[in-house]
């Protein structure tokens, strides 16, 4: 293959779980709903136990173990699904065969299945998936883990909702998703709600505002959805315009939207970005999503402010990788070197890590430190490189010194 370029393209890499709830729900009278749930009204309702500091260290280890096995069933039975439906259906008086046929559900195909696979699945790619901090809240310990998607996907972070199951084990019953910015329960419980509505006409009849437009436009949502993951992107998105205009600012649709828009190229993809900014400034995920609309807008400094503030915010030295294109946009080759010193202090040692370095030193110029970059990722990842010369990216280090002694040497060991 010919050498990649440095790629300045920050892709979401959500792994949101933007599902639709397709199981059966026989309710036998209609939930009792409160417009939104909060992570104290899970604790209350719930009465979870948070987890100790040596329950959040023991998922951690056995969380590594899953990554370095590649064994997405032994990271899925760290999954509480159990205690993850108790927390989707707080505030929803749900008759129990109503909520043992949901938890059936949830077991045969729900989010967390998916989300584990995909999770193993960046991995294998090439990907990361590591734990690099605690995150105290009250009481509580949470491990957070670094998600980075393999190919320049993107990162993004879960904090992992710990409590002992009935049998006295620690394990995982909801996550809290960075570039949502909300738990994995309370994204689902608001995709539910049609659900439940549709088997009880009664709900429908309290709901107001954007829930009951949520409920009466449920079927659209759901042509949506399989459009999308027909790839028949164009359609998706036409039908995402025909809902009302108060669903179109509801976060979980808007976040949809974006999903769908970025296959559809940047006009769509910014003019998506700029809802999100304006219809929720104060969102905690709105610097990862700034990063992407600055990036793309060629807007440096501000890439540069919004990855400075999420270091700020979770001390992790990775996003510094974030901010290098950006660093040596603007000329500021020192800040930018030392940006790649900071960054490669959270260990991850993956193929695209490299890549980004090798576009580092070939946009300055460091020729030395290019061809010992070309020979490591050729070593280390088994990458073969075309003739270099036929490629315009890599002209000024083919043209000097070292380039030539590189070329040399690679065209007498017979590397193309």
């Amino acid at each position: 293959m010919v050498g990649r370029s440095w790629s300045s393209s920050i892709a979401l890499g959500c792994l949101c779980v933007l599902w639709i709830a397709e199981y059966r729900i026989a309710v036998a009278r209609a939930p009792q709903v409160k417009d939104e749930i909060t992570e104290a009204d899970i604790r209350a309702k719930t009465g979870e136990v948070p987890g100790t500091r040596e329950d959040a260290d023991a998922v951690v280890k056995a969380v590594g173990e899953t990554v370095t096995n590649r064994d997405a069933a032994a990271l899925h039975r760290l999954l509480d699904e159990h205690r993850l439906v108790n927390r989707i259906l707080v505030g929803l008086d749900v008759k129990d065969a109503a909520r043992a046929e949901f938890e059936k559900g949830v077991r045969s195909g729900g989010s967390l299945s998916n989300l584990t696979r995909e999770i193993m699945a960046a991995v294998e790619g090439g990907g990361d998936y590591r734990f690099f901090r605690h995150v105290t809240k009250g009481n509580e310990t949470r491990p957070l883990f670094r998600l980075i998607l393999p190919n320049f996907g993107g990162v993004n972070y879960h904090e992992l909702i710990i409590a002992r199951d009935a049998t006295g084990e620690p394990r995982i019953t909801d996550i809290y998703i960075h570039i949502t910015g909300e738990l994995i329960s309370q994204s689902v419980r608001r995709l539910l709600l049609p659900a439940f509505a549709a088997e009880n006409n009664g709900l429908l009849a309290r709901l107001t505002g954007r829930e009951a437009a949520l409920v009466r436009n449920f079927s659209t949502i759901e042509q949506i959805n399989k459009h999308k993951e027909a790839k028949d992107f164009q359609e998706a998105y036409r039908l995402l315009t025909t809902l009302p205009q108060q669903l179109q600012k509801d976060k979980t649709i808007l976040v949809l939207k974006l999903v769908i828009a970025q296959q559809l190229g940047v006009e769509e993809y910014v003019k998506v970005l700029r809802e999100l900014e304006v219809s929720f400034p104060n969102d905690p995920a709105r610097d990862f999503r700034s990063i992407d609309l600055y990036a793309t807008q060629g807007n440096h400094e501000k890439v540069v402010e919004a990855v400075d503030r999420l270091i700020a915010a979770n001390g992790d030295p990775y996003l510094y990788f974030l901010k290098l294109d950006s660093l040596v946009s603007l000329g500021r080759t020192r800040d930018a070197r030392a940006a790649v010193k900071s960054a490669r202090t959270a260990g991850v040692d993956t193929l695209d890590t490299h890549w980004m370095e090798l576009g580092f030193f070939m946009s300055t110029k460091d020729h030395v430190s290019t061809a010992k970059m070309l020979d490591t990722i050729s070593n280390k990842f088994g990458v073969e490189f075309s003739d270099l010369s036929q490629v315009a990216e890599y002209a000024d280090f083919v043209a000097s010194a070292e380039g030539k002694a590189w070329m040399r040497t690679h065209a007498t060991a017979g590397v193309r």
